[in-house]
């Protein structure tokens, strides 16, 4: 099974992210800021780094193949997306300041990806977002997953 990095995991979302991840059989990895102050579940693995501070991203990324972003509204730093392209398969992106996945999919892209990078409903463990709730089959503003694929 492929490895999962978290962001956020010990806030709202992204501790039942962490928890339901972890109870499928994934192996999770979660960028915490400060890893002593964390508390996760078993067996999750705990990497820091911080959105806002890309260079802190490299060992986080090492070995995964899906990121599940929680971007709280931080600016944006090309430099975040580009490492993500180039280490990982497939983002999964959750805004919390209103920005729609087609507002992702048109800033966030590295240019080098821009025409093959698709947002759509996001997936976890082979389920799509938009078969578990009727609300979430149309897109809306905030808090709209989108998935993508770099590159």
């Amino acid at each position: 099974m492929s490895k999962i990095l978290v962001t956020g995991p010990t806030g709202n979302v992204g501790k039942h992210v962490v928890s339901l991840a972890a109870e499928m059989g994934h192996d999770v990895r979660a960028l915490v800021r400060d890893p002593g102050k964390a508390s996760l579940p078993e067996g999750v693995d705990v990497a820091h780094g911080d959105l806002s501070s890309p260079d802190t991203l490299l060992a986080a990324l090492r070995d995964v193949d899906s990121v599940y972003l929680m971007w709280p509204g931080l600016a944006v730093d090309a430099r975040v997306v580009e490492l993500m392209a180039e280490h990982v398969r497939r983002v999964v992106y959750l805004s919390a300041d209103g920005t729609s996945s087609r507002d992702l999919s048109r800033s966030l892209r590295p240019e080098s990806s821009a025409s093959s990078a698709k947002p759509s409903g996001a997936t976890f463990g082979g389920r799509s977002s938009r078969s578990r709730s009727p609300a979430s089959s149309s897109p809306r503003r905030g808090g709209t997953p989108a998935s993508w694929k770099p590159g």
